[in-house]
């Protein structure tokens, strides 16, 4: 509770999302894992981030393979796109949650919204880095970095459900509760037409 605490409180004293995100970047293990529901404003922050940053860099890395205007292709590429990773990311927390309270831990939806929001930021930092190397027709490591994003949101999910363990010998443990969000993840992915998995299989295959 006295990481909590103080992280809260350092909060309230350097207040702005600014500095939440680089400390969050910066050690990521250390400042995230005593981010608590308190701050959630900065975690759904974070969500919407990167939730508008993967169509940007989509629209971006395809643009040149048409001939349709930004205007015209706006609501494919930007909109329909945002609204449903923002949706993924909450539909994502929920189950968190659902997965940590069966781990017997007492926390609540704005306390995951935090901290997988906290961790996060890290996808976020790759993504925009990702989006600046496209602008600069540098592909080769825009891609890297975009596979490093996305595979940090798995990285993240392990990370937030491990850092909501309980105390005590009773309840899911953490890796067995990871280890199933994965499967529903997986079932997810591949009986929808989701933009998210063919995103990174393409940066995947790309670097090889």
């Amino acid at each position: 509770m006295n990481g909590q605490g103080s992280t809260t409180a350092r909060l309230k004293k350097n207040s702005g999302y600014p500095r939440f995100f680089m400390r969050s970047i910066k050690r990521p293990m250390l400042f995230c894992q005593d981010v608590t529901g308190e701050d959630k404003h900065y975690g759904i922050t974070s969500l919407l981030i990167v939730s508008i940053l993967i169509p940007i860099l989509t629209l971006v890395q395809n643009h040149s393979n048409t001939t349709q205007s930004l205007v015209d292709t706006l609501p494919a590429t930007i909109i329909i796109p945002f609204v449903y990773h923002i949706s993924f990311f909450f539909v994502l927390c929920l189950t968190i949650l659902v997965f940590i309270r069966l781990m017997k831990t007492d926390y609540h939806f704005g306390d995951v919204l935090a901290r997988f929001g906290s961790f996060l930021n890290v996808s976020i930092f790759f993504t925009a880095i990702s989006l600046l190397f496209q602008l600069l027709t540098m592909s080769t490591l825009s891609t890297f970095c975009l596979f490093l994003a996305l595979l940090h949101v798995l990285v993240a999910i392990a990370y937030t459900m491990h850092s909501f363990k309980a105390p005590f010998k009773t309840g899911l443990d953490p890796i067995y509760a990871t280890l199933a969000l994965y499967v529903l993840l997986g079932l997810w992915f591949t009986s929808t037409s989701d933009p998210i998995t063919p995103l990174f299989l393409q940066s995947l295959l790309q670097m090889f």
